[in-house]
C-alpha cells in the first residue's frame, strides 16, 4: 500500500485478461510480495470464437481475485470509441462485465480502465453513476495522487517497440527525473500475449517478466503482498489505498469523488 511519500514506488497494471497473467505474472508477483491490478475484459463473441484460449476465464479471474490481485472493469467487449456510442450501449458494455463478475463470485470492481487507453467522459459518467472510485487512462507522464483527477490517472504502456518503451518507462520512474509527489503507473498485457504480440513487450516474448526490471530501487505496489490464502471481500479501493485519504482533502478528489 502507498506511504506518506511515492518516491520508491510504482504501480503495475494488466490489461486484456491474457493468460500469461496467471500463468506467468501471477506467480512471479507473488513470488516476490508484488500487488497488482488485472483489468478484465471478454472481447467480442467472433474474437473468443477465435481466441478463447488465450483469455482468462472466470475461475481464473478468480483465481487472480483470490491470490489478492485487484480485479477492474476494462469493459466487456474492449470498446474503444465509447464517447461515439448511444448511452444504452456504453452502459451494457460496464453492467455487462459487472454481472459477469457477480456471477463468477468475483468482488465487484470499483476501478475501470479506458479500453484502448484515452480517456472518455461518457466511460467517466457511467463509472462515476456506479460508484466505481478511479480510472486509469493511458497518458505517458507519472501520476500525481494529490493532484489529478481519479477519473483520469495517467499510465505509461509498456508494449512492442522494445528497449525505447522500457528506456522511456525507466525514465518516469526515475525519484531524480520525476516530480516530488509522483509515481510511475505501468501498462503491461500479456508477458507474453500471443493473440496481440504488438502490446507486449519484446523482452517478454523471450523470457518471464523480471521483477529487477521494474527500475530504480522503487517499490511495486497494487496492494500489500497478495495472501497465499483466499482473502475476505474487501471494502474500497486496494489498489490505490492510502492515496484515498489525501485525495479527499484535495480539490480533484471533492469535485470529483462519489
Amino acid at each position: 500500500m502507498l506511504t506518506s511519500s511515492t518516491d520508491k514506488q510504482v504501480v503495475l497494471t494488466f490489461d486484456d485478461a491474457c493468460r500469461s497473467h496467471l500463468d506467468t505474472a501471477a506467480p512471479l508477483l507473488r513470488r516476490h510480495g508484488f500487488g497488482a491490478t488485472f483489468f478484465i475484459t471478454r472481447f467480442n463473441d467472433e474474437w473468443r470464437a477465435k481466441n478463447g484460449e488465450a483469455l482468462l476465464g472466470p475461475s481464473d479471474v478468480r483465481a487472480l481475485a483470490d491470490m489478492g490481485f485487484e480485479i477492474g472493469n476494462h469493459t466487456w467487449s474492449h470498446a474503444s470509441g465509447m464517447d461515439a456510442m448511444d448511452a444504452a450501449s456504453a452502459a451494457e458494455e460496464i453492467d455487462r462485465l459487472d454481472r459477469w463478475f457477480a456471477d463468477a463470485g468475483i468482488p465487484a470492481p470499483d476501478l475501470y480502465a479506458y479500453p484502448g487507453g484515452p480517456y472518455s467522459a461518457q466511460g467517466e459518467a457511467l463509472i462515476r453513476a456506479r460508484g466505481y472510485k478511479c480510472a486509469r487512462s493511458c497518458v505517458v507522464r507519472a501520476w500525481n495522487p494529490a493532484t489529478d483527477d481519479p477519473f483520469r490517472i495517467p499510465a505509461i504502456p509498456v508494449t512492442e517497440k522494445g528497449d525505447w518503451d522500457l528506456f522511456r518507462a525507466y525514465a518516469e520512474a526515475r525519484p531524480d527525473l520525476v516530480p516530488a509527489g509522483t509515481l510511475p503507473v505501468f501498462v503491461f498485457h500479456g508477458v507474453p500475449d500471443r493473440v496481440h504480440p504488438t502490446s507486449s513487450p519484446v523482452w517478454a516474448s523471450a523470457a518471464p517478466v523480471s521483477a529487477p526490471r521494474c527500475a530504480h530501487g522503487r517499490r511495486l505496489i497494487g496492494r500489500d503482498a497478495p495472501a497465499a490464502r483466499p482473502r475476505p471481500r474487501r471494502s474500497g479501493n486496494v489498489h490505490f489505498a492510502g492515496v484515498e485519504s489525501r485525495m479527499r482533502k484535495s480539490n480533484v478528489w471533492a469535485a470529483s469523488g462519489p
